[in-house]
C-alpha cells in the first residue's frame, strides 16, 4: 500500500499546486475555517492536474459539488485559467 500523491496524480505542476494551496489558505483564514474544509489536498492535486476551465469541469473533480463550487469555485477557477 502506497499513499504517494505522485502515483495518484502523476502529471500535476507542484508549483501550481502550491499556488492553489495558498489560495485555499487565504480563503480559510477569511472564513475562520481549517483549510481542509475548503478543499482537500487530493482535490487540489486533481485540480492542478486537470486545470478546469469552466464550472462543469470543476464539478467533475472529486470533492467539488454545487455547494463548494458556489462558495469557493470561482476563485479557484480563475486561478486555473491563469495557468493554462
Amino acid at each position: 500500500f502506497c499513499n504517494d500523491a505522485h502515483l495518484a496524480f502523476p502529471f500535476f505542476d507542484v508549483s501550481f499546486f502550491e499556488r492553489l494551496r495558498a489560495l485555499r489558505l487565504d480563503i480559510a483564514k477569511e472564513n475562520s475555517i481549517p483549510p481542509y474544509v475548503v478543499f482537500s489536498d487530493k482535490t487540489l492535486k486533481e485540480m492542478a492536474e486537470k486545470l478546469p476551465q469552466n464550472k462543469a469541469q470543476m464539478l467533475d473533480i472529486s470533492g467539488i459539488g454545487e455547494v463548494k463550487f458556489e462558495r469557493y469555485g470561482e476563485d479557484f477557477l480563475s486561478l486555473c485559467k491563469t495557468f493554462v
